[in-house]
């Protein structure tokens, strides 16, 4: 809770009322600091969601020598039903150093103004940080079709 410290479950009214909210409010922000007030105000908001990550790293799936299905390997162990890896090492970031144009981490339905960020939908490697990048790439994807074709790529902007 923002105004007494305590802990607040995986309550997704919590969750859409204050750190989604402010992501959002954030992100408007962002879009006024650097010169495009003019697409605000944004469409309305029918319906967000967010899920902290309070299960640490479950194991992902289908990644060295993982089950596909059930993400049980060789160094699975599982803690209240949640899979976990336990090996020495566990590739939590991306493996390529070059961004890849055909890739797309995110899913979209840009007539419908539908936007899906997450590390299920992401090319990268599962965890926090292929999440952080999907977000990234549905931002500026979500930027440049509010934007209209630019001839200097609206990414250069976060980048800079």
């Amino acid at each position: 809770d923002p105004t007494t410290g305590a802990f607040i479950p995986q309550d997704m009214s919590y969750l859409r009322e204050v750190p989604c909210l402010e992501l959002l409010h954030a992100f408007e922000r962002l879009l006024s600091a650097n010169g495009h007030a003019a697409v605000l105000p944004l469409p309305k908001v029918v319906y967000s969601g967010g899920q902290r990550w309070g299960s640490a790293f479950p194991a992902p799936v289908g990644v060295q020598g993982r089950d596909a299905v059930t993400g049980r390997g060789p160094c699975t162990v599982e803690v209240l039903n949640v899979a976990y890896d336990s090996a020495a090492s566990v590739p939590l970031t991306p493996q390529g150093i070059e961004p890849d144009p055909t890739r797309s981490d995110f899913v979209a339905d840009d007539e419908q103004h539908i936007y899906y960020a997450s590390d299920y939908v992401s090319s990268w490697s599962p965890g926090l940080e292929a999440t952080a990048l999907s977000a990234l790439d549905t931002a500026i994807h979500v930027c440049k079709n509010m934007l209209g074709k630019r001839k200097r790529p609206f990414s250069d902007a976060f980048r800079e």
